[in-house]
Formats: C-alpha cells, structure tokens, sequence
C-alpha cells in the first residue's frame, strides 16, 4: 500500500496543528545510555533542544510540545500562514538566513546577515515568495531539525548514511479534543513509558519546562513554546478564559479555524488545569503511581468541562497508534477531513471517542480548584 502524499495531510495555505514524529535507525541513539555499548547520549537532548529553540524563533510556527525519547521525539506544532502574510520581504529575507545562515561565528551562531546578502535574494521575488511559504511549513522545519541532528550524531558515531527513518510520520489535530489528547499523550509518553515515576522526573519533555514556570522558576520559554492558554483577549473569534470556564457554552468542542489569530495559546484551559488534567491521566495509566503523583479528580473535572468522556481519553492513550493515522478528530470532523482530501474515508477507528460528552454528562459551569 503506498503511503499518503504529505499534501494530503498538510495544507500549507491554512492555520492547522499537526503531531510529527521520527524515530532513528541503525539501533542509534537520540537520548540515554546504551544498554550494550555502555555510551552515554545524554549530551544530545541539548542538540535537539537548541536546534528546536532556534528554528521555532524564526520560524512562524508554533510548538505545542514535544517529547525526546531514546530512539524518537515527538512534536506537536500549529503553522502560521495568517502571521507570514503579514510580513514585509525583507523580514522574510532576514528570517530565512537567520535559520540557513550565510555566515556563523566562533561558536557556529549564525551571524544576522549583510545587507547586500539581504539585498542579493530579496532582487528575485520568485525566491522570497518561496520563502514565505517555507517559514510556516513544519516539513522544512523537521527538515532542517533532523538534517542538524543526524550530521551532529553521525559524526560522533564515526558513520554515515541515514539517521533518522525515510520520512517523519505527521498526523493531522482536526479540532480542540484532538489537540488535547495528542499533546497528553506526547506529555505523558515518557511516565507511560516506565522513563519516569512523577511528571517531574523526565526533563526531555515541553511539560518539564511549563512546570518549572509554574513553580515560579525563571525559564523563559515565551520565546519558542507556546503558552497553554489561549489569549483572553482574542474574544472575535473564541471566548475568554473565564467564559470558558464559566459557560455551558465553552464546552462545545472548538474548531482549529477558532484559533487562527495572533495569540499562541494551545488550548482553552489553564496550565494548572492542564497539569491536574496530566496529573489523572498519568493515574489512570499507572495507577500504582497515583499516591506519588497525588491525583485527584480536578483532571477529570477539567476533561467533563471540555465536553470530553474521561474514559476515553484515557483508551486513547493506551492504544494512541491504533486509533488514528493520517487525521485525529471526532465524527464530524474527520467527516469535514475526508470531503477536503475527496477520499471515501479516512482511517481514524477512534474518532468516535473524541465525541462531545451528551449534555447529561457535562459538568456544571463552576470553577475547578486545581491547588
């Protein structure tokens, strides 16, 4: 069976959010010790979190999270075609020689570019509208991301040829509840794994640094990781925080297209109620763990808020791979999905438990205590 187009899945001319994910070949190593060779890869986690820090600077896509294991590392991003179109030329010029730099210093930063180097490329508007379409494009950022990883990694393994698989996996997050349960799942993946006992053991995760801004820690992640929140201040096109959190309303579930503003928040939820929410689903999947995680039923309340069955988000993340492929979405979207791609279906056994909770089910409009 040949497998499905990357424009299929990818529509570079709307604001959308996508789970990536690769995984390394040959028995290398991303992260961690090898068991037969006793070589410690540790030191990597900073050459994928530095190369992933500076392209999501320049470029117009968001990260949602991302997880780095031992031989893969997920991410979830949102690309920005909305926020490219608004700038000029020259910043896209500016932009894409920041992220292939001309020149490097000492140390191999890339050096801001001359202006006869800006000049050289903005004089053909073939190559600048290529640009443009490049900076929102998470196929040239995993490009670039895994070229970097792969030439860094090779060359301390003293080999050469392929790093990482033929080509990333990216399925498409068709509304709200599917962006919820993918970014838990990457959060999750390391404690699910048997890596870490507490969601603050395992460091090579984006929950690692919003827990830290949380506990009041001075980590400045604004810069690269979206914060969880959405805006309160975008109210033409989604509701407030709080009328989110204070409307029977808010429990409806919230279509991608609601997002597309210059706010970079994820979801329509809090961090706290975002780290309770985490906090339950880790005690779902290892119970075992739930007095050291001391789980409580704020994460519940937080999914019944979002119009979601508790119960099924927890099978989505016991059988994640199993349940969607190329599109994650409820019913109705991934209807919407496949008349878009003009399929007669698109395989996703799972939609059915991103459904919106019936009105029986839902939780009353009052506000959740996540101390």
């Amino acid at each position: 069976m040949t497998r499905k187009s990357r424009a299929e899945v990818f529509d570079p001319y709307n604001v959308g959010t996508y789970h990536i994910f690769n995984r390394v070949v040959r028995r290398s190593l991303l992260f961690g010790i090898d068991p037969i060779s006793g070589n410690d890869y540790t030191h990597r986690r900073l050459i994928v979190l530095n190369r992933l820090r500076g392209l999501a600077q320049h470029f117009s896509i968001d990260v949602f999270a991302f997880a780095i294991m031992s031989n893969h590392f997920h991410l979830v991003v949102r690309n920005r075609p909305d926020l490219v179109e608004k700038l000029d030329d020259r910043e896209v010029v500016t932009r894409w020689l920041m992220i292939c730099p001309i020149e490097r210093d000492r140390d191999g930063n890339p050096l801001p570019p001359s202006e006869p180097q800006i000049q050289a490329v903005l004089s053909n508007p073939d190559t600048v509208s290529q640009l443009r379409l490049r900076l929102s494009n998470p196929s040239w950022l995993m490009s670039l991301l895994c070229q970097h990883i792969s030439r860094r990694c090779n060359n301390e393994d003293g080999c050469s040829g392929r790093f990482f698989e033929e080509r990333f996996k990216m399925i498409a997050l068709l509304d709200e509840p599917a962006v919820i349960a993918c970014m838990a799942y990457v959060d999750l993946n390391p404690l699910r794994a048997g890596l870490a006992n507490n969601l603050r053991d395992y460091q090579e995760v984006s929950l690692a640094l919003r827990l830290e801004t949380l506990s009041g820690d001075k980590v400045d992640s604004s810069s690269w990781l979206a914060p969880i929140a959405i805006a309160p201040e975008v109210k033409h096109q989604t509701n407030t925080i709080d009328d989110h959190l204070n409307n029977a309303e808010g429990s409806k579930v919230i279509s991608q297209a609601q997002h597309e503003s210059n706010a970079r928040g994820c979801l329509s939820m809090t961090l706290p109620e975002y780290v309770a929410m985490l906090t339950w689903l880790a005690s779902q999947s290892r119970p075992e763990l739930a007095p050291e995680l001391k789980a409580n039923d704020v994460g519940e309340l937080v999914l019944k808020r979002q119009g979601l069955d508790p119960a099924a988000i927890v099978s989505i993340l016991a059988g994640y791979t199993n349940h969607f492929h190329s599109a994650m979405g409820c019913t109705a979207s991934i209807k919407r999905e496949t008349s878009r791609r003009q399929r007669h279906r698109i395989k996703a056994p799972g939609r059915h438990l991103l459904d919106t909770a019936s009105d029986a089910t839902k939780m009353d409009p009052k506000p959740l205590e996540t101390h």
